[in-house]
């Protein structure tokens, strides 16, 4: 038995291998618990809620432990959990409470209500500043703070594109066809289609893009398995093998353009279903999970032909152009936002 854990902020995450079967175990670390528990006790206790008396053979970590005291308890020192990120070489985006990892590059420590004025940007609604201010700075101070209000999860998802973006723009970039999207603002999202959304406003792929959900955030300790392994080369990499077992859920394939365009999706059926997309405008097609279509497009400056692959949301067209402009008018700008969200979100979180 191999765990891997990854211990930073409210939760730790231990990704518990055990032969040919694995899983991952969320152990909550409440304030009845961690303020008054060292490291190295909050370490065992990790460990015995995952797997309460078995021993394993070999324990790995990353994230906020730093202390030679572990040393009898980690088959190998802690691990900087970008570092490992990094090793893993996936195009990977997560967003939690003490970093953002973005394609390679992180930031970690943003304080974001640095970031009030261009988180409120991205809200359906009006709200002033110190709303905002208020609401990450009790965040800050109670990680374990969930959102409980349509109007909460908008302030997380808009947090979330913003640090997306800081981290985005530091970095190279772009230039992956997929990406993986790990982190809680991701895995307890309302709807599938909220997380394509948040990522396609942050990131604003060009052309093909395919989005993945790690619904059950294992990236972490699957990556830092994964380093350790390497100073291992005779042993088979269990890393690999969950990674060949492709555990991440399927979420969209979407196409991005800066034109009106014209499509016609081949479904297998008598007629393929044909859809003109306006210039500005997002739309959904409900290609249903497994499913392949074979799509043909046309606008004023491109043509051409792709597969579309069928998720959890379907296929998205986004001519929305890039890069993505929002209005500067407060009434438009609400008004673009609703429309955006009533277009992929199947169940709109903003109620008229």
């Amino acid at each position: 038995m191999i765990l891997s854990i990854d211990f930073g902020g409210a939760v730790a995450k231990v990704l518990v291998v055990d032969g040919n079967r694995f899983d991952i175990v969320e152990v909550p670390l409440g304030f009845r618990t961690r303020p008054h528990l060292t490291i190295p006790e909050t370490l065992r206790y990790i460990i015995e809620q995952a797997v309460g008396n078995k021993k394993p053979d070999a324990i790995y970590a990353s994230g906020e432990i730093a202390s030679v005291e572990l040393k009898k308890i980690l088959t190998k020192p802690p691990l900087d959990p970008v570092e490992a990120l990094k090793k893993f070489e996936l195009p990977v985006v997560i967003v939690g409470a003490g970093i953002t990892y973005v394609n390679g590059e992180a930031a970690r420590g943003v304080d974001i209500t640095d970031y009030a004025e261009e988180i409120a940007r991205w809200l359906p609604f009006e709200a002033r500043l110190s709303e905002i201010q208020n609401y990450f700075a009790n965040k800050r101070l109670y990680p374990r703070i969930i959102p409980t209000t349509p109007g909460d999860i908008h302030l997380e998802q808009a947090a979330a594109r913003v640090r997306i973006q800081k981290v985005e723009r530091r970095g190279e970039g772009g230039g992956s066809d997929y990406i993986i999207a790990s982190g809680g603002v991701f895995s307890k999202a309302p709807t599938p289609s909220c997380i394509v959304l948040m990522l396609l406003d942050a990131l604003q792929p060009e052309g093909l893009f395919k989005v993945y959900l790690d619904q059950k955030q294992m990236l972490p300790a699957l990556a830092t398995l994964a380093f350790f392994e390497e100073e291992v080369p005779e042993a088979p990499s269990k890393a690999q093998e969950i990674l060949d077992q492709k555990p991440f859920t399927f979420l969209a394939t979407t196409f991005s353009v800066s034109e009106e365009i014209f499509l016609s999706i081949d479904l297998g059926l008598a007629e393929p279903q044909e859809l003109e997309v306006a210039f500005g405008e997002l739309v959904l097609f409900p290609l249903e999970a497994g499913k392949i279509a074979k799509v043909r497009f046309e606008g004023q400056s491109q043509k051409g032909e792709f597969e579309a692959e069928g998720g959890l949301v379907g296929l998205v067209i986004d001519a929305r152009g890039r890069p993505l402009e929002l209005p500067q008018g407060e009434g438009e700008r609400i008004k673009v936002l609703k429309k955006w969200e009533e277009a992929v979100c199947r169940r709109p979180l903003f109620k008229k």
